[in-house]
């Protein structure tokens, strides 16, 4: 059961976050990581077996509708949530076995609680619940980023974002009234704003995802921790986003603008993500832009798909963090430096893991190559074509600068001629029985393993590192500086704004005519009450005109 496991999850967070010692940390991490091995045990289970059963409860109720908390459990939602569960698994299982922070339970805490959030937007009917929840989400992904410099961007775009929906879901309550999610078909017969509601939905959408023009808010996470990064760019905002698209695609697709504003969108974001991919030098960089490409195809698939989940984007989803996983370990085993200029092979102690990590690198494109050739039909094929082209191209030719590369250590020396050939014939034998043990129909996933190799292989795209020693590309940042003059235009509108209205109409004109309206009535009761002839003579005034008011009323004066 959903609720049984999400409850589980919040109480084990919980306990996680608690400050102990670094031994005791070991252990209270080593437990936690056991504890929710066991519960994703369970949860498959009750998967396989088919449950269905829904939690639900009421929170408080109001006139704009019922707040309750629901949790839904059938096959569906367990389908949606297998893969965040599997990749949150596998966060805490590196974080257990490698030592990337002082404090491991801090961090499994907060992918825990992710979980369980996550799996109470998946679930959810209820606008509160959704939204709710959803903020969460954004909470605890800047506990996750940490770095205060790192999260402006994401954090502005992310609230942005956050605070789009919270008027879009307050159009549509205030037409239904009713904070059901389910009631959206009721609004949808009525047709009001369906162009607003689509537009804004979705671009609140596309600032979760990163897409382009909103892709500065992720690109400078290029900073923080690759773990955390990698945690970010996979069970963080993007996914929200993309429940976003499967609860309210029913609802934004009555828009003309719908389908073109995603082809546009995710187009422009393929075609950022190949430039970000092939020129910048920071190898961070190069994996949020990897990403990027990635969730755009995967929004053009789920629109292909009626923004309906199956179990091939699951597949799609887990080869993708596969792959980003062995390029964490290339990253890692290759002297961690995050320019891929001052990459290095080597032939030491180390030489063997890279060669493994290379292999499981292939390995995620085979497998990728796999799901995308299942998926391949006419109405798809020139997007997945595209992001093939794009993707393996970009990726290869980061690989031929980093592994084919000679040694820049002068006492090692390495002989690239046979290496080059160890790899070619080693590499394209894997390609092939990776390809025969799926059994897929399509050549076209051996040719596009065949053409990652040879791009890995050929000695002329090693001029292409012409591009990272050039300071006006590596440093270019048109979006940033736009950015950058937004908020100041923004600031600069705001301090207008508190000159004329604040500084000058308040303090000036309305505070000022009202202290001198105090000051005239202070010198005229103190006039009065010092002069005995000017404080009868008011008193006379006054009660001329209660006489006066009392016989416009109607009433009678008796002598």
């Amino acid at each position: 059961m959903i609720a049984y496991t999400t409850f589980l999850l919040f109480f084990i967070g919980i306990f996680s976050g608690f400050k102990l010692g670094v031994k005791v940390d070991r252990i209270l991490s080593f437990v936690t990581f056991t504890s929710l091995f066991l519960i994703f045990g369970s949860f498959c289970e009750s998967w396989l077996t088919g449950d269905e059963q829904t939690m639900s409860f009421m929170w408080n109720s109001s006139p704009g509708g019922d707040i309750k908390i629901d949790i839904i459990s059938n096959p569906y939602n367990y389908g949606v949530i297998f893969p965040f569960f599997m990749i949150t698994l596998l966060n805490v299982a590196h974080n257990q076995i490698f030592r990337y922070e002082e404090r491991r339970s801090a961090f499994n805490s907060l992918a825990i609680l992710n979980l369980a959030a996550l799996m109470m937007i998946i679930t959810s009917n209820n606008f509160v619940q959704l939204l709710s929840m959803v903020f969460v989400v954004d909470i605890l992904a800047l506990f996750i980023i940490k770095d205060v410099n790192s999260y402006k961007r994401y954090f502005l775009l992310n609230m942005t974002a956050d605070m789009m929906l919270f008027m879009t879901f307050a159009v549509i309550n205030s037409l239904v009234d009713s904070l059901d999610i389910r009631q959206i078909l009721e609004y949808k017969k009525n047709g009001y704003h369906t162009d607003f509601i689509a537009i804004c939905g979705l671009t609140a959408v596309f600032m979760k995802l990163g897409f382009f023009a909103f892709h500065i808010g992720v690109a400078s996470l290029k900073q923080i921790r690759l773990h955390r990064l990698q945690h970010i760019l996979f069970v963080s905002a993007p996914v929200t986003a993309i429940v976003l698209l499967l609860k309210f695609h029913a609802l934004w697709s009555d828009s003309a603008y719908y389908s073109g504003y995603i082809d546009v969108m995710c187009i422009a974001t393929m075609a950022l993500s190949f430039y970000g991919c092939v020129v910048l030098d920071n190898f961070k960089s190069k994996v949020i832009y990897w990403q990027l490409m990635f969730w755009a195809l995967f929004v053009e698939l789920l629109k292909f798909n009626g923004f309906v989940w199956s179990e091939l984007f699951t597949s799609l989803l887990l080869d993708m963090y596969l792959l980003v996983c062995a390029l964490y370990w290339l990253y890692y085993y290759f002297n961690r430096r995050l320019l891929i200029s001052q990459m290095m092979r080597l032939v030491a102690k180390d030489a063997l893991r890279q060669d493994c990590a290379f292999v499981l690198t292939l390995s995620s494109v085979v497998l990728m190559a796999n799901t995308l050739a299942i998926m391949y039909n006419n109405t798809n094929r020139y997007y997945i074509w595209s992001f093939a082209v794009l993707f393996v191209f970009s990726l290869a030719l980061m690989l031929n600068q980093v592994i084919f590369a000679p040694s820049r250590r002068k006492d090692l020396k390495m002989n690239v001629l046979p290496l080059h050939f160890m790899y070619l014939v080693e590499l394209f034998g894997l390609s092939a029985v990776l390809w025969y043990c799926f059994h897929s129909n399509e050549i076209s996933v051996f040719g596009v393993s065949l053409a990652f190799i040879v791009f890995c292989c050929i000695h002329p795209l090693q001029k292409l590192s012409v591009l990272y020693r050039n300071s006006r590309l590596q440093n270019l940042d048109f979006f940033g500086a736009l950015y950058r003059t937004l908020v100041k235009s923004l600031r600069l509108c705001g301090k207008i704004l508190w000159l004329l209205v604040d500084r000058l109409l308040m303090e000036k004109v309305i505070i000022g005519i009202i202290k001198l309206l105090g000051k005239g009535n202070i010198r005229l009761f103190r006039t009065l009450h010092q002069s005995r002839l000017g404080g009868g003579f008011f008193v006379l005034i006054l009660l001329l005109i209660l006489i006066w008011i009392s016989y416009q009323q109607g009433g009678q004066i008796n002598g």
